[in-house]
């Protein structure tokens, strides 16, 4: 599967070799068989997001599905230990896609132990299906993929205001403000792994663009994006 967008990345489903489409609705949503007891569901969604999911119907199905990443710039995945997901990044470090922390919820809504195991360019989600009390079918789900090349975020000169304005209540309102105005996929990371350099980076930064009354740009992320818990954002005072 080609990521939206990016025609140079791609995901290969699990089981897809041996794999069967069985459903598709509206040209969108695509389910397939894996000829083993479990089923991958795709559904395709906006701002180049994709959300996958395996559907287990017994005890005897597979435990483990596994996904696997393809690029022309090479693929790296990074486990984010702050989230539970896994960054993907090509070989030069630049970010590709993040894959949001694992779940999976039998048929009454109760969790099953899930978590994520990457080798190589190869994530796993491993699911207990051993765990005592597990109605079927199960719903596994690697969540969302988000997917950004090129993207910049820039907030709007109303929205660089509001920012610059929420630092004279304190570095919380700040950050509450700051992740708040946030949709694409690097900042909702960068909000869980703030720290006090950040938060004074985006202080002076928004400052700076408020007072100037011109607007604020990240080229999110560059190269190393996690540096001892930190993202590594070049952050810009633009016209607007």
């Amino acid at each position: 599967m080609a990521a939206p967008g990016r025609p140079d990345f791609g995901i290969s489903l699990p089981f897809a070799s041996g794999g069967a489409r069985v459903a598709s609705v509206g040209g969108a949503v695509k389910a397939f068989s894996n000829q083993n007891g479990s089923d991958t569901i795709l559904v395709p969604g906006r701002s180049g997001m994709v959300a996958m999911a395996s559907l287990i119907r017994s005890a005897n199905a597979p435990s483990r599905y596994s996904y696997v990443f393809h690029s022309r710039a090479g693929v790296k995945l990074i486990s984010d230990s702050a989230t539970g997901g896994v960054i993907v990044t090509d070989s030069q470090h630049e970010p590709i896609a993040m894959v949001a922390a694992p779940w999976a919820v039998d048929a009454l809504g109760h969790r099953v132990p899930t978590r994520y195991e990457t080798r190589g360019d190869r994530l796993t989600q491993v699911v207990d299906l051993t765990t005592p009390g597990i109605t079927f079918p199960v719903v596994a789900d690697p969540k969302t993929l988000y997917f950004w090349w090129g993207q910049a975020i820039r907030f709007t000169k109303s929205e660089t205001k509001r920012v610059a304005a929420a630092a004279d209540y304190g570095h919380a309102a700040l950050i509450s403000t700051f992740c708040g105005l946030i949709g694409l996929a690097p900042g909702v990371i960068a909000c869980g792994l703030v720290t006090g350099a950040f938060i004074l980076l985006v202080e002076n930064t928004f400052k700076i663009a408020a007072r100037k009354r011109k607007c604020v740009q990240i080229n999110a992320p560059y190269v190393g994006i996690v540096i001892g818990g930190a993202f590594t954002w070049s952050m810009h005072v633009v016209s607007c």
